[in-house]
């Protein structure tokens, strides 16, 4: 039903049988579909949402390029369509302006109409193909658009990134300076007394604020656990609220006027990891961003050795120190199938053949998972489900793309590192 409604032209009897396909489908309540109809209905019209935005994107290109918004005397195309399809004004100018944009990325333009990518992948590698980077992004917008479709989306957009850093330097140095510039916080008092906070931050002060408020607010959730047995007393974000007059309290009754130190780790003797320069979360970071921090930062060393010797080995059950600080820059984040994004500061690391079953407590038996992925056995062991296939076949660069699953997120990020390197290799 999908294939037939999106291959065929859109205009006379065609919008009709569009409209007539549409509305079977909406006569048919939800709640009378069974399970694993429901799942794939909901996966599959995000896939023909995705073509449908191609299809719009070409003739809307198409007609903008006609002028054909200017019969009624508009003064552009996006007032035009803002008018007879009754969308808000950005959201025409959104839609002209993307529609423009895919015209000149064909690879994207392509796995958009085949349902590989979104919107959203569009926006990304629109942004990759500006800036003086056009040129660039010619040459490797197949290899991008592939990370795009092999990928999830957070990991892909850490690819699109190192590879804008590589291909134009001066162009991410001067971005960044711009995300820097763009820091503010207001404060507008309510006539009721109550302080509505807006902030814009930056990357490295955003995880300062983040780590430290999610820190003291699962204090808090841990006080609450103990007084209340579903901890329900307080919603997570009364309790962030709370958190946040906590962290205030604290620095007005300090003496101590240190500064808590970052910390910046330095890998050695890991191919996945060169060029690598991002937050914990995956942020990709410029250079110039990291130095200011370095006068005062604490620097540690992570070396990882050869992927078939054990870094170290324990009878202890549980992985402490430097053992435990290694498997979180090396897994980054929850390694669970289901492609949780819990960072790996807020997980547990957990042994990948139980020591019931004769699992010792080493590198290559850790992984990150979070708590909830780790302690809830109907969480832990709810089987993967199998992955969407691509419609059409994609350009390899030497990885196999055909599997069923997703590669788990420390695979997706050696990935996109790789690609990165591979796409604009160091002088």
């Amino acid at each position: 039903m999908f294939d037939t409604m999106c291959g065929m032209g859109i205009g006379g009897s065609h919008t009709a049988e569009l409209h007539r396909v549409l509305d079977e489908m909406l006569a048919v309540a939800p709640a009378d579909l069974d399970d694993a109809t429901l799942h794939d209905d909901v996966i599959e019209l995000q896939v023909l949402t995705a073509r449908l935005s191609a299809l719009k994107a070409a003739r809307v290109a198409e007609w903008s390029r006609r002028s054909l918004w200017n019969t009624d005397g508009s003064t552009c195309a996006s007032s035009r369509l803002a008018t007879e399809a009754g969308l808000a004004p950005s959201a025409a100018r959104d839609e002209v302006r993307r529609a423009n944009a895919l015209g000149e990325m064909p690879a994207t333009a392509e796995a958009l109409a085949a349902g590989d990518i979104t919107v959203a992948h569009v926006e990304l590698l629109a942004r990759a193909n500006s800036a003086g980077r056009e040129g660039d992004f010619a040459r490797d917008e197949a290899l991008l658009v592939e990370a795009c479709t092999t990928m999830a989306f957070d990991d892909a957009h850490q690819a699109v990134d190192y590879w804008m850093l590589s291909a134009d330097e001066i162009g991410a140095e001067a971005h960044a300076a711009r995300r820097h510039a763009r820091r503010g916080l207001t404060l507008r008092r309510e006539r009721d007394g109550a302080l509505v906070l807006r902030a814009v931050l930056d990357p490295v002060a955003a995880v300062a604020i983040d780590e430290e408020l999610h820190r003291l607010e699962h204090q808090l959730y841990l006080t609450d656990l103990a007084n209340d047995a579903d901890a329900s007393s307080r919603t997570p974000r009364q309790r962030s609220a709370d958190a946040l007059v906590d962290m205030a309290a604290r620095s007005a009754s300090t003496t101590n006027s240190r500064r808590p130190r970052p910390l910046i780790s330095v890998l050695v003797g890991e191919a996945t990891f060169a060029h690598t320069c991002e937050l914990a979360a995956g942020t990709v970071l410029t250079p110039s961003e990291i130095v200011p921090l370095l006068g005062d930062a604490d620097i540690e060393r992570i070396i990882f050795d050869a992927p078939d010797r054990i870094i170290s080995a324990s009878q202890r059950r549980t992985f402490t120190g430097a053992l435990r600080r290694a498997i979180e820059i090396r897994d980054r984040r929850c390694t669970h199938h289901s492609g949780c994004r819990t960072v790996a500061s807020r997980c547990d690391i957990d042994h990948i053949v139980a020591v019931p079953d004769g699992g010792i407590t080493s590198y290559d038996n850790g992984r990150v998972l979070c708590s909830t992925h780790n302690r809830r056995p109907d969480k832990r062991n709810a089987p993967p489900r199998q992955r969407r296939r691509r419609r059409r076949p994609a350009p390899t660069d030497g990885h196999d793309t055909t599997a069923d699953t997703t590669p788990g997120p420390a695979e997706q990020i050696a990935l996109a590192r790789r690609r990165a390197r591979a796409l604009n290799p160091p002088n």
